[in-house]
């Protein structure tokens, strides 16, 4: 075999490019090659000396893939004496009842199901298209590097197999072949995120709702109404609160929850839009602070009614005094580029005009 100690300077030029195709092959939402994928599958059972499976799935969705396999595992062992010449018959019969079972099931918990029936063969799967960086990085050192190893020709079923489909799962019986989603909406640090419905979505209809990379119940995507006061006070996990805090509000939380004031502006302040103005906090369990400066709209409107706005505050800057201070909050709302703070102390926020 190959020994390789080294990059070349051309091999490393070639990164951007590997990291470019595995990462569409990745993100695909295209559908699923199942012919391909099926075929690789049986290719690999072939390699391991395993016995075909006498049924191979074709899911929507990795939870179709876990969840369908134990369920026609299961179907195929309660029915294991019967006769070779029916198999036909049954495949055609575990197809159908495995996709009604799965539809009926989706709101279930996978893990407690699939494992009651499966034990250890819960992992017995391969991550497909998902697990693009393990591809990525074998086949550059082969495609690129010249590896040379007798086990890639073996590799290139299992590699074949994610490049044409998602999760694989497999058991004696069954295997399962996982399409791939539908939909994949991200931020721009690539995190799963969306505000307005699944942030990955699955032609059978699972999905997954997530807010920069927090998983989330669906309900807090797709029913706004859901989220109330009490809600949110009673979750525990942080990351999930601070989302659910995010879509409801925060100036609006703040209201609603009782928040402490902790300043207040005289009417005649010399800032217009200090004026009145008030320094919000919520103490959250676990979690930072929630300070909200709440001010004047220094311009009227058409009408001559004078409207309100809330900006949150790192409570944090100048030293805490942004939590503490109306001032100090309103001036660490002005940022630099880079998200410093634009003025070295409160006091230097002066403006001469006010829009």
């Amino acid at each position: 075999m190959k020994k390789i100690t080294s990059l070349t300077p051309e091999q490393i030029a070639r990164i951007p490019e590997w990291v470019e195709k595995w990462a569409a092959i990745g993100l695909s939402t295209e559908p699923a090659d199942f012919d391909t994928a099926e075929q690789c599958v049986r290719n690999i059972y072939a390699l391991t000396k395993l016995q075909q499976p006498q049924v191979v799935l074709r899911m929507g969705s990795p939870y179709g893939v876990v969840l369908g396999g134990a369920i026609a595992r299961v179907m195929l062992q309660n029915i294991a004496g019967v006769r070779s010449q029916a198999w036909s018959q049954v495949r055609s019969q575990v197809r159908s009842q495995v996709w009604s079972q799965v539809e009926s099931q989706v709101e279930s918990q996978v893990e407690s199901q699939v494992q009651s029936q499966l034990g250890n063969l819960w992992s017995h799967y391969r991550g497909g298209n998902l697990w693009a960086g393990w591809y990525a990085y074998i086949s550059f050192f082969r495609d690129v590097c010249g590896l040379e190893n007798d086990s890639l020709a073996n590799f290139g079923h299992d590699e074949l197999a994610a490049k044409s489909a998602s999760w694989v799962w497999y058991a004696p019986e069954v295997a399962a072949i996982s399409d791939r989603p539908s939909e994949m909406h991200r931020d721009e640090q690539g995190r799963l995120h969306s505000t307005n419905g699944a942030a990955l979505k699955y032609r059978d209809g699972w999905a997954i709702h997530a807010v920069h990379g927090v998983r989330v119940p669906a309900d807090v995507i797709d029913d706004r109404a859901s989220i109330t006061v009490a809600r949110i006070e009673a979750e525990s996990n942080a990351e999930i609160r601070r989302v659910m805090i995010d879509l409801y509000g925060p100036a609006r939380y703040l209201s609603d929850s009782g928040a402490t004031v902790v300043a207040e502006c005289a009417a005649d302040h010399y800032i217009i839009g200090l004026r009145t103005a008030r320094l919000l906090r919520k103490e959250v369990p676990d979690d930072e602070t929630i300070v909200i400066i709440d001010l004047l709209n220094s311009t009227p409107e058409p009408d001559g009614s004078v409207k309100r706005y809330q900006l949150r505050v790192d409570p944090s800057a100048y030293g805490g005094k942004a939590a503490r201070d109306c001032l100090a909050a309103v001036a660490s709302t002005w940022r630099m580029p880079d998200g410093s703070l634009a003025f070295k102390r409160p006091q230097d926020y002066q403006p001469v005009f006010e829009s």
